[in-house]
């Protein structure tokens, strides 16, 4: 896999390939630095997104530019299904890094999708309003799997919506030990690949929980293989 994909003005789209739990696992992503979204939410104090670990990522050099190109082509305009290119991958995480600017940006992921019907493609958001309305607006792809990350640790969304796949919420030990919480997230992506197989969100009531232990307090409990 190159790690640039071209859309069909010429316009040059960074790819990450990950590593640490999602080693393995190939991102289309935007930049947490730039993302106006990104930045108010990491002012809220006591947020998941305060302690944003791609926002301090020691890659942060290497990546604010792409990062950076990449936010700008896909909020500043849409392109049509067809304008995206091929993806030779099975299955592709969005938004690894950042999240949703804009309808613009969400569009975009939902013809990136369609034009890849091969390809399972699953976005975490916290920009879920925005997301709604483009799904509204273009319908969603069976390969296009939606997670809503909760802002909060400790406290997974209460907000939803009918696409709503998941809802994924970041634990601390301490309210797990307290509350009996059950860890599903092994933070092994490649080995577990329970948020990229569309059968596991086949429509249900309710969106699945997935439950993550805080990174820094992975030690401290069970966390499943």
């Amino acid at each position: 896999m190159n790690n640039k994909i071209y859309l069909a003005d010429g316009n040059e789209l960074h790819m990450s390939e990950l590593s640490g739990k999602l080693e393995g696992f190939w991102s289309l992503s935007t930049s947490v630095w730039e993302n106006e979204f990104c930045k108010l939410r990491q002012l809220i104090e006591g947020s998941i997104c305060s302690e944003c670990y791609a926002a301090s990522s020691r890659w942060r050099n290497q990546l604010k530019a792409p990062l950076g190109r990449n936010l700008n082509i896909l909020n500043s305009k849409t392109y049509k299904v067809e304008e995206f290119p091929y993806i030779p991958l099975k299955v592709m995480r969005l938004e690894s890094h950042g999240d949703i600017s804009n309808l613009n940006h969400a569009i975009n992921y939902i013809r990136l999708a369609k034009r890849n019907p091969h390809c399972t493609f699953t976005l975490w958001t916290k920009n879920h309003a925005t997301l709604d309305r483009a799904i509204r607006m273009e319908g969603k792809p069976k390969n296009l799997i939606c997670g809503i990350s909760s802002l909060y640790k400790n406290k997974p969304s209460e907000k939803y919506y009918n696409w709503t796949d998941f809802i994924f919420t970041v634990y601390t030990a301490d309210y797990v030990n307290e509350k009996g919480i059950e860890i599903n997230c092994p933070r092994k992506c490649a080995n577990c690949m329970k948020c990229y197989k569309t059968e596991n969100f086949k429509r249900k009531s309710k969106p699945v929980m997935i439950s993550e232990i805080l990174k820094n307090d992975a030690r401290k409990v069970n966390v499943p293989e």
